[in-house]
């Protein structure tokens, strides 16, 4: 009886790692859908919309980008997590969209818990790196100037982010809290509205990239108060570092990844890891990073995207710890 139980094991076995071989070898069957949860023209959009382009050569089908913007990602998670699991439906995430899920999962263990439901494929870009941007009229220069304005006027001066408990809110109530200034939050819906709500003048100051407002710096609408990056830019090298203006640890790098449903087969996983790799190493995507000043994230195998993926959770849950799930 037990070699025949043995015998039932085995067969088990090997008709899963079979079934899954199977699977991984005819994946893809049809369209890929990439849902990001920011509107078009951030630097989320334009990451994967190039990427979608080259792992359609790489795939042999169509890869297509879909944006459902709303609640700091949160829209767009849900699409993902109500599709079949077999690859077919990929989430372009981000570190804005990663730790607003985490805030609510604190806020709310009933909440969604995107370790348990998302699963890492691929990380696909770090950067690129933000900076304090702010209206011509703010009576500010730098930061410490900045500062000065705020306490001198507490409650009046406005910052924009691309969500309410994304990364770039958290730094800014970072700021705000080791400055002992008081700033009122106007979340907006991504990049974009970041950039809407300075132009109408409906926000003083926004943590955003460089990408997103260098025409309007280049025409003297908007200036930069600070760069959220070790060293400075090289295309602002008048511009200090928020380390050189005495917040270290303000300013997370954002970064943009490949994410699944969770249930997704492994041996799909895999394959899309792979595809995902061989993009990455395109022309158009080396070409992409030399203009955006976004910084390549290759990984040489899965696990150490695995890694990649829980020290950025860490990261995160620091942040979350310090200016807590409420911060406005």
């Amino acid at each position: 009886m037990q070699r025949l139980l043995r015998f039932a094991q085995m067969a088990a076995c090997a008709l899963l790692c079979t079934t899954a071989q199977a699977t991984a070898q005819q994946y893809p069957t049809g369209p890929i859908r990439i849902v990001i949860g920011f509107a078009p023209g951030g630097a989320t959009d334009v990451v994967f919309r190039v990427l979608a382009e080259e792992l359609r050569t790489v795939v042999g089908q169509p890869v297509l980008v879909e944006n459902k913007a709303g609640a700091s990602g949160l829209i767009a998670l849900e699409d993902v997590l109500q599709a079949k699991p077999d690859g077919h439906t990929l989430l372009g995430h981000n570190s804005t969209s990663g730790s607003a899920l985490l805030v609510m999962k604190e806020k709310d263990k009933n909440a969604l818990d995107p370790e348990k439901r998302l699963t890492v494929v691929s990380p696909v870009a770090a950067g690129p790196p933000t900076v304090i941007a702010a209206v011509k009229e703010l009576p500010a220069a730098n930061v410490a100037d900045l500062i000065a304005h705020a306490k001198a006027n507490p409650g009046k001066v406005r910052f924009a982010s691309s969500g309410a408990q994304g990364g770039p809110h958290l730094d800014m109530v970072m700021l705000s809290k080791r400055a002992g200034i008081e700033m009122v939050h106007l979340p907006q819906r991504g990049a974009g509205g970041i950039l809407t709500a300075l132009s109408n003048r409906d926000a003083h100051i926004g943590m955003v990239t460089m990408a997103t407002i260098s025409g309007q710096v280049q025409n003297g609408d908007l200036k930069v108060l600070a760069v959220a990056s070790p060293t400075r830019l090289n295309n602002l090298l008048n511009v200090p570092t928020l380390k050189e203006a005495g917040f270290p640890d303000v300013g997370n790098l954002l970064w943009h990844a490949f994410y699944a449903h969770s249930e997704t087969p492994p041996a799909v996983i895999d394959t899309i890891f792979k595809a995902t790799q061989k993009a990455l190493k395109s022309e158009r995507m080396q070409d992409l990073y030399k203009r955006t000043e976004l910084a390549p994230l290759e990984m040489r195998d899965r696990a150490a995207a695995l890694t990649w993926a829980t020290s950025n959770l860490d990261t995160f849950k620091r942040v979350i710890a310090e200016v807590g799930t409420d911060a406005k």
